[in-house]
C-alpha cells in the first residue's frame, strides 16, 4: 500500500468550507482512481490541514497528487496559503494488518 500526505496552510475560518468542498467535489475523484482505499482530512485547528491518502498502488497514489493539485488550483487557490508539503511512500507499518 502507498501513502500521500499533504499538508496546507490555510486560515482556520475557512477549514469548514473546504471541508464541504473536498467531500462533495474531490473525495467522488479520488474513488474513480483504481486501487482507492481510504481519504481522512485533519484539521490541527492551528491553520494546517493534513490529507492522508491511501491507495493500493504507487502509481495510483501519485495520480492522486497530481490531481490534488490541479483540483485545488482550479477550485480553492484562494483559501490556501502557498503551496503544499506532500510526503508519499510505501506504507511497511500498519495495524490492523
Amino acid at each position: 500500500m502507498y501513502v500521500s500526505i499533504r499538508r496546507y496552510s490555510v486560515d482556520p475560518s475557512d477549514v469548514p468550507e473546504i471541508a464541504k468542498r473536498v467531500r462533495r467535489e474531490f473525495l467522488p475523484l479520488l474513488r474513480q482512481i483504481p486501487g482507492f482505499i481510504s481519504y481522512q482530512v485533519l484539521d490541527s485547528s492551528d491553520g494546517t490541514l493534513a490529507s492522508i491518502s491511501i491507495f493500493q498502488t504507487e502509481e495510483a497514489a501519485r495520480q492522486s497528487d497530481e490531481n490534488a493539485k490541479t483540483w485545488v488550483q482550479e477550485n480553492l487557490a484562494g483559501l490556501f496559503s502557498g503551496i503544499p508539503d506532500v510526503i508519499a511512500g510505501e506504507l511497511v507499518v500498519r495495524e490492523p494488518e
